[in-house]
């Protein structure tokens, strides 16, 4: 090992054995990067999810565009040519850079880039500098004051739900609003922390989650001025769910069938024969492990599930408590039962996702359904629907509580109505051995509890 001046000195030594490993591994990761950001916008534009048709575009790993600057080509990273109906020499050229740094990119790297663009010839040359890590002050001014758009890609492979589709994909207008503050954080940010989306971008004072949204403004004053634009545009559905509507009927039924295989009658469902039937009947593999870490804001990880291979990890220390043990394992059953391996490829459940804190800090409403999904089929198969509404009306009477307009069973900050709302979940949790929460969102998407405070649900 090299140290101190000798160090120094060696690894500016360009025939030195240890200047040549670091150069050969600078270059290969970021030759990597450079393939990771031309494969997102090649599926991105081959699926027609671009602000642009494929039929209408070419895309490019390095090719070269002349420069009579330096009267030979200037090599692109990747370049995406747009042509107008009939078209067959491309109308506008949109260049992308890639940075794959361990640090912010610096305004000098924009400044070269853009000192590129204007050596190429044609009018219609649109620029993007696409990096691993944040921009500084000086690099996001001066593409906003020189029009270069700017994008951040970050590694998705840590994140709480490892999608089959870039997160950039799958991002709708709505889900940008009030979203400006997070995305110019993601740009500018070096330690940023996300665990959803993995695209951040930036153009003309307009910031964005979306590949699309990005393109979209980067050409849409510069396809206004051509006639045919409409037949090269792709339209929008800015409602459009990736993850597509599953009844409430249909997972309850799901469960249903599982409890009868099992031989469920009534009370609480046996774990033991549950878990069983899954490995045996259903090929679910359990792996319980001492623990399974914590995220990246703190929370303890208690389950873990790799969808292609219907493998959920369970952490024995994070799940001492059987309900929360009983729930965590359900809920990643059910990710695997409703076939969210369409979808997703991993997913952890972590601790704030029990009281439903995790759900807050959802960004895209695919991954809210997938997880509203998850969680509606764990507390169907822990607390059947039928044997419930036994037990609640049993209840009801038992106490003569009476539907004054406001549901069966109300609760607000009233003395009275909170006792009544812990006399009926504190005996519902009992009957099933599940939580007070679990009962009481239950309870809530059946339309049984009325909470207007959301407080207790």
């Amino acid at each position: 090992m090299l140290t101190g001046q000798q160090g120094r000195t060696g690894l500016r030594d360009k025939s030195n054995s240890n200047y040549k490993i670091l150069m050969s591994e600078i270059n290969n990761k970021g030759i990597q990067f450079e393939k990771r950001v031309f494969s997102l916008f090649k599926e991105e534009l081959e699926k027609d999810r671009l602000f642009v048709k494929s039929e209408s575009c070419k895309i490019y790993y390095k090719k070269g565009y002349f420069s009579k600057d330096r009267d030979k080509n200037i090599t692109f990273d990747i370049s995406i040519e747009v042509f107008l109906p009939g078209e067959s020499d491309y109308s506008i050229l949109i260049v992308l850079e890639c940075k794959d740094y361990t640090h912010p990119v610096p305004v000098d790297d924009v400044e070269e880039f853009f000192s590129k663009l204007q050596q190429i010839s044609g009018a219609n040359i649109k620029g993007i500098v696409v990096s691993s890590n944040s921009f500084q002050e000086g690099a996001f001014n001066f593409s906003k004051s020189k029009g270069i758009g700017l994008a951040r890609l970050i590694d998705g492979s840590k994140f709480k739900w490892i999608l089959k589709r870039a997160a950039t994909g799958i991002v709708t207008y709505k889900e940008h609003e009030n979203a400006e503050y997070n995305i110019q954080q993601g740009l500018t940010e070096e330690n940023f922390v996300n665990n959803q989306i993995d695209f951040y971008g930036f153009y003309n004072n307009k910031f964005t989650y979306s590949a699309r949204f990005l393109f979209e403004y980067l050409l849409q004053s510069t396809l206004e001025k051509f006639e045919g634009i409409d037949d090269i545009i792709v339209q929008n559905d800015n409602e459009r769910y990736f993850v597509p509507f599953i009844p409430q009927k249909d997972i309850e039924n799901k469960c249903q069938a599982i409890l009868d295989n099992i031989g469920y009658t009534a009370g609480k469902v046996s774990f033991e024969d549950l878990l069983k039937y899954l490995e045996t009947s259903l090929g679910i593999v359990f792996n319980f492990e001492d623990q399974l870490g914590y995220d990246e804001l703190g929370f303890e990880i208690l389950g873990k599930t790799n969808l292609d291979q219907s493998t959920i990890f369970i952490s024995k220390k994070g799940n001492e408590n059987s309900q929360r043990k009983k729930y965590t394992i359900t809920h990643e059953v059910g990710h695997i039962i409703l076939e969210h391996k369409n979808y997703l490829s991993k997913e952890y459940y972590a601790e704030n996702d029990l009281d439903g804190g995790g759900f807050d800090l959802i960004n895209l409403k695919d991954i809210k359904r997938l997880e509203w999904q998850a969680n509606y089929f764990a507390s169907s198969l822990l607390i059947p629907k039928n044997n419930l509404l036994t037990e609640f009306y049993k209840l009801i009477n038992r106490l003569d509580l009476k539907d004054r307009g406001y549901g069966a069973l109300y609760v607000d900050k009233q003395q009275c109505n909170l006792n009544n709302f812990y006399k009926i979940t504190n005996l519902l949790k009992q009957e099933f051995d599940v939580s007070r929460k679990a009962v009481s969102i239950r309870l809530k998407n059946l339309n049984l509890l009325n909470d207007p405070t959301g407080f207790y649900s």
